[in-house]
């Protein structure tokens, strides 16, 4: 707790959900821009705890770093309470200790101490269940938890679908009651996300999933995540492996194997969608679960208690010397992190997000009297001047183009229609084709067509210069702008829009090149303006 509470950081992605809440808090619901309601933030689960816990504590950073702390309190106890060994639990917190992955998003702002929690409740129950039967109540539980990881972040799935599968067919008393207390959560957050939003999924994914690359490039990006891993964090990567290898092994607990194999499915998951761009990030879970099957597999075990006592001690000391050299010795390491810690370098799309933002949103700023703004980001300056500007000038009408949007965002005025270049708080240009010919995971720019900025003011399509598009954005506009969230038409168009039925569009779109006649109109635009023309009346 006192290496989380020293190295705690909040990222930018952390300020995007803490734009959200002050929305929230407003009065103008769980939106990120006032124009349209977009989720933005990928935990649902998270972000109403942190909804809950704001009622108590306005400060959003005191907010994000009490409850993770609180949360991972929670999840040392628990294991405490399971792994009843002393020699593996303290081999079990030992290796938490040493993984950057783990112990850099117990303090990201993220949701990652709500997922430890729960893969924590979930799996040192489940592997403890291999020797005995289980208990009605017990399965239901498990069942319960498993649900909330989906709410937590729906690629869990990956992580609890083999073990539900096993619990569900093979030791489970009462089937459909488990199987619905299973998929219930999920269900009643898809409903309200589809009613309120429009989408089952939260924008991000398809801003984030939707690249429209050839495969190989993506399982090439996917590998270079592997490798960045082993030379910034090789203990995570190495315990990774090494771990879910003994456990596949395991033929007497079936359990365990399955363990294994749900780490080996969420790792084959990583390389399949290319990853992610925040180095680590999607190894901070498995780490965890690896460690967990490891430890239980050591508590079951009698080879500890087979050595000798001189054999024993032998080990004890090879394994002390080891903590000691490589948490005090390796180039980083959470033990031997500094209280600012930098690290600005992006290195084939991967970057050390810590390492980015810790320097202007640790603990160590956050509690310094001296700082002169919190977060201590040059963005946080060109946001505040937003506050001071006229609403009847030029410049205010032409929203700000960002690329991080988190800690701006944060820091503008509410009513500040921002623009992200990646379009993470924007359905329709999430759909459009990248930007050039570059890209990369999480970070992929999206054209803004002629007439998109004045369109989503006005809350209708007025790219007339394309049918196709302005077909498309009126019925994106009517899931997420229309204020009568149950009215038949707009229903209709949330079941046509979430089946692809308008997929076409885009495609007529794309196909007639919109992107250079975009060009072409904006260039006639300019050119009727300096003639004392409206372009939209030609």
């Amino acid at each position: 707790m006192a290496v989380i509470c020293r190295n705690y950081w909040t990222g930018d992605d952390a300020y995007i959900s803490f734009r959200t809440l002050d929305q929230l808090f407003a009065g103008n619901g769980p939106r990120w821009n006032l124009v349209d309601r977009v989720q933005v933030y990928t935990s649902p689960l998270w972000f109403w705890l942190m909804a809950l816990s704001r009622l108590v504590i306005r400060d959003v950073y005191l907010n994000a770093m009490l409850l993770s702390l609180l949360l991972m309190a929670a999840t040392t106890v628990m294991a405490l309470r399971r792994i009843t060994n002393p020699a593996v639990a303290t081999a079990f917190f030992a290796s938490l200790l040493l993984s950057n992955a783990f112990m850099d998003y117990t303090g990201s702002g993220l949701e990652y101490p709500l997922i430890y929690l729960l893969v924590t409740a979930f799996f040192l129950r489940f592997a403890q269940t291999a020797s005995r039967e289980p208990e009605a109540s017990e399965t239901t539980g498990l069942m319960l938890i498993a649900g909330l990881g989906l709410v937590t972040r729906h690629d869990l799935l990956l992580l609890f679908i083999m073990p539900v599968a096993y619990l569900l067919l093979c030791r489970s008393r009462r089937r459909l009651l488990d199987a619905a207390v299973f998929i219930a959560p999920l269900s009643i957050w898809t409903t309200f996300s589809l009613i309120y939003y429009g989408l089952a999924f939260p924008n991000t994914a398809y801003a984030k999933l939707y690249l429209d690359v050839p495969r190989w490039q993506l399982l090439e990006q996917g590998l270079m995540f592997f490798y960045r891993t082993i030379q910034k964090d090789i203990f995570t990567l190495l315990l990774i492996a090494a771990g879910t290898a003994l456990l596949l092994r395991q033929k007497e607990n079936l359990s365990l194997r399955l363990t294994g194999l749900s780490i080996a499915l969420s790792c084959g998951y990583i390389l399949w969608i290319g990853a992610d761009f925040m180095a680590g990030r999607f190894f901070a879970p498995l780490f965890l679960v690896t460690a967990i099957g490891l430890s239980v597999h050591a508590s079951q075990s009698d080879f500890l208690q087979t050595m000798r006592s001189q054999h024993r001690k032998i080990l004890a000391t090879f394994a002390v010397v080891a903590f000691v050299a490589y948490g005090a010795f390796y180039p980083h390491t959470p033990l031997n992190s500094p209280k600012v810690y930098e690290q600005v370098v992006v290195e084939h799309g991967i970057s050390d997000e810590r390492g980015f933002y810790s320097g202007a949103t640790s603990i160590w700023r956050y509690i310094d009297n001296e700082k002169p703004y919190f977060p201590v980001h040059n963005v946080v300056l060109e946001a505040l001047l937003l506050r001071d500007q006229d609403p009847a000038t030029p410049a205010s009408q032409t929203p700000p183009i960002r690329m991080a949007i988190g800690i701006f965002g944060y820091t503008a005025p509410l009513d500040t229609l921002i623009l992200d270049v990646v379009a993470l708080p924007d359905v329709f240009r999430s759909r459009m084709p990248r930007a050039g010919d570059d890209w990369s995971v999480g970070h992929t720019g999206r054209d803004i067509p002629g007439w998109y900025i004045e369109s989503l003011r006005a809350g209708r399509g007025l790219m007339t210069h394309d049918p196709a598009l302005n077909e498309y954005f009126s019925i994106v506009s009517l899931l997420n702008q229309s204020e009568d969230l149950f009215a038949q038409e707009r229903l209709l168009a949330i079941a046509r829009f979430n089946l692809g039925h308008y997929e076409h569009l885009l495609h007529e779109a794309t196909t007639l090149n919109w992107r250079a006649r975009n060009e072409a109109y904006n260039e006639a635009c300019t050119h009727a303006w300096r003639h004392g023309k409206n372009p939209f009346e030609l």
